[in-house]
């Protein structure tokens, strides 16, 4: 008996059993060296200021809004979305590194500069001309910064 072609096959089945016990381990060190270099890289993110999101501004415009009814008017402001925006950014490795642990993780450094065209004039006609009893507060307006000046 011994050497049948059964047997040969439980042998291989066994060796390639015990072979696969060590990377079955290195798969879990693995694996633990990643979560704690994600960990590192969030930590020093956090110190940072973590994930940003930028986006484009909006105009807002002081209103009463007067609407249908018996409720009494509202003030509100509605706002002013650009016609044109243009955003450019710039983003550096800074030479330093950070090392929380045994990881080094580099720190990034982003500059944005955004330039934005508005049509506030046509908005504010919009809303004066309208039928929903809006009145608009021009004089509530940052001095300098509206088509009256």
């Amino acid at each position: 008996m011994g050497t049948g072609p059964v047997m040969k096959g439980l042998m291989v089945a066994l060796v390639a059993r015990v072979a696969l016990a060590p990377v079955r381990m290195l798969r879990g060190l693995i694996e633990e060296r990643a979560r704690l270099r994600q960990e590192a890289v969030a930590s020093v993110a956090r110190g940072w200021g973590g994930q940003q999101l930028v986006g484009g501004p909006i105009l807002a415009i002081p209103v009463t809004l007067a609407p249908g009814g018996t409720r009494a008017p509202s003030a509100d402001s509605t706002g002013v979305l650009p016609e044109s925006l243009t955003l450019e950014s710039e983003l550096k490795v800074l030479d330093e590194r950070r090392k929380p642990g045994v990881y080094e993780v580099p720190v990034y450094v982003a500059s944005v500069h955004a330039a934005a065209t508005f049509n506030v004039e046509s908005r504010i006609a919009e809303l004066m001309q309208s039928q929903s009893g809006a009145v608009v507060h021009l004089d509530r307006l940052i001095p300098g910064n509206h088509p009256a000046s």
